[in-house]
């Protein structure tokens, strides 16, 4: 009787210590990382149409954990991110870099989200300007 009574507790015991874990993963992955950006909106200014602009978003890893970027969705096909596959370590800085077409005129503001693999929520961030005829 006691052998049973034993089973049971390293039963129950070991399946509440594993749903804490899993717990803990899921609240981690719905938040959005400690990922500071230089700024989250770059103004352009002043474009000539067809101009071939680029602008660096500079970010530092301040999370506790390693970062990866799995993707980054934009607005429009004027513009095109373009980030490092490899994995950031905390306190470690990286930079995506963002290519705009101005194929139309008039002002524009464009998003993009980047997401990361271990995280559910986006950063989102933003580029502007306006395109002169």
């Amino acid at each position: 009787m006691i052998k049973k009574i034993i089973v049971l507790f390293l039963v129950f015991s070991s399946s509440f210590i594993l749903i804490q874990i899993i717990k803990k993963k899921n609240n981690s992955f719905n938040q959005t990382p400690n990922v500071v950006f230089s700024c989250n909106t770059y103004d352009f200014g002043k474009l000539s149409k067809n101009e071939k602009v680029s602008y660096n978003f500079i970010f530092k890893n301040n999370s506790k954990t390693n970062i990866e970027i799995k993707d980054i969705i934009k607005d429009c096909g004027c513009v095109q991110p373009i980030w490092s596959k490899k994995v950031i370590k905390p306190l470690d800085s990286d930079t995506i870099v963002v290519k705009f077409n101005s194929t139309s005129y008039g002002k524009f503001s464009q998003n993009f989200y980047v997401y990361y693999k271990q995280f559910k929520k986006p950063k989102q961030l933003n580029i502007t300007g306006e395109v002169l005829k």
